[in-house]
């Protein structure tokens, strides 16, 4: 029994066509049947295919052929987000989910002994570990509907399970076996780690050298590689006694020197700028340390360079691309905070416009506006217009314009007037 299926994907990106299918006989094939042929045909995950006869949409994947009355030469028409390369993912996932069962099976979840030289120790990790990688290619970047299409096949065939589970094991043997160089993979989730980071004058220096491309490119570090050090310096300077500690390392006078390298470069990449200034930004404004005048002087021309070069739709560009999530804005909203007031010369314009820029970029991409909702900035935001000269003022409210929140309660209203004095991460979580 031959029949066709025309098939087409309303994301616009040419992946149409017509295929034809034979099955043995109507009263004994599936709908789930028929999509599971057209996965293996045209790679679109069964979870991601809407199947149509006749206008009707075929929602029992139970529903035999037989009982729609179908005939030999009819056709079905299939709808779906993306082809998925699922041919390049099945043998992974099939790797992966072996070295789940056999964590699984493992008496108590024992752990191995890392100091064992134990060959089946060393080829079970190196397995796993090209695997993940492997795997994580498939995923990025994040948001384009072929990464989608391939983030619903690993779910559809329980490769997010067989990962749980090795993560919650690799999890419990970090928590065992942890080194220091490992804390900088958790600097961006944790307080504590933030802090302890930035007391380790060694892996400050590590993300320095990283960070700028004159040392780190001949060394053989990527460009990416120097970005994600950028970012992990910035994620330091949450912890409001991190910056104290970057102060004694040296890390100001260093990211000064790197930063003004970028921006006098006329090809300085402009995430690396960006995040440069963010983290002086960040320990200029810090509300348990007080800069020298020449130094806030330096970071302040340094930010007005970068704010006279670029737009906030440039960051906002590669963010998307790179497929970047924020976990938290607050450090960016306490930023916008950071004015000029009489007799702190920490607190600048320039601070304070490096702030509104950040928000600019980051509230016009929609997960940030829901990250934004979650964590109730937009009453902060709203107080914080009434104190802005006018050019700010109107960049702010064009960005509050755009989403809808709650009116700012007396609490918010007074914890932002004390932002503007002592810092909003003095007082946010009040």
């Amino acid at each position: 029994m031959e029949f066709y299926v025309e098939y087409y994907s309303p994301e616009g990106n040419w992946e149409n066509g017509k295929t034809k299918l034979s099955v043995p006989a109507l009263n004994t094939t599936t709908i789930e049947d028929v999509k599971y042929m057209l996965q293996v045909r045209i790679q679109v995950p069964v979870c991601d295919q809407r199947l149509f006869y006749q206008g009707r949409a075929l929602t029992d994947d139970r529903m035999t052929l037989s009982r729609l009355y179908f005939r030999e030469g009819d056709t079905l028409h299939l709808q779906f987000t993306a082809v998925a390369d699922i041919q390049g993912m099945i043998e992974l996932l099939d790797v992966l989910k072996k070295c789940a069962r056999e964590i699984e099976e493992k008496p108590g979840n024992k752990l191995p002994d890392l100091n064992e030289d134990s060959p089946d120790v060393w080829q079970f990790y190196d397995r796993l570990l090209y695997t993940v990688e492997e795997l994580g290619s498939f995923f990025f970047p994040w948001k384009c509907p072929r990464t989608v299409a391939q983030r619903h096949f690993f779910v559809q065939e329980r490769g997010f399970d067989a990962f749980l589970e090795v993560f919650k094991f690799s999890r419990q043997l970090f928590l065992t076996e942890q080194q220091e160089r490992d804390l900088i993979l958790l600097v961006e989730c944790d307080s504590n780690i933030q802090e302890k980071v930035s007391n380790m004058p060694a892996v400050v220096n590590k993300l320095l050298f990283m960070i700028d491309r004159y040392q780190s490119e001949p060394a053989g570090y990527s460009l990416f590689s120097s970005q994600v050090a950028s970012n992990a310096l910035f994620y330091c300077t949450f912890n409001v006694k991190s910056a104290q500690s970057l102060v004694n390392c040296g890390a100001v006078e260093k990211l000064l020197h790197i930063t003004k390298a970028f921006l006098n470069d006329k090809d300085g990449n402009t995430p690396l700028r960006y995040y440069c200034c963010l983290s002086l930004a960040r320990m200029c404004s810090a509300p348990l340390v007080k800069l020298d005048i020449d130094t806030c002087k330096a970071i302040h021309e340094l930010i007005d360079l970068f704010l006279d070069s670029h737009v906030p739709n440039e960051i906002s560009e590669w963010e998307e691309k790179s497929s970047y999530v924020w976990m938290t804005m607050v450090p960016l909203v306490h930023l916008a905070f950071a004015g000029r007031i009489e007799n702190n010369r920490q607190r600048s314009s320039s601070t304070q416009k490096l702030g509104i820029f950040s928000l600019v970029h980051m509230l016009s991409i929609e997960e940030n506006q829901q990250l934004a909702l979650s964590e109730n900035l937009f009453p902060y935001l709203v107080c914080l217009s009434w104190h802005l000269p006018c050019d700010g003022k109107e960049k702010l409210r064009t960005v509050l314009a755009n989403n809808v929140f709650t009116p700012p309660s007396l609490k918010v209203a007074a914890k932002s007037v004390l932002a503007l004095t002592r810092g909003l991460d003095m007082v946010f979580n009040l």
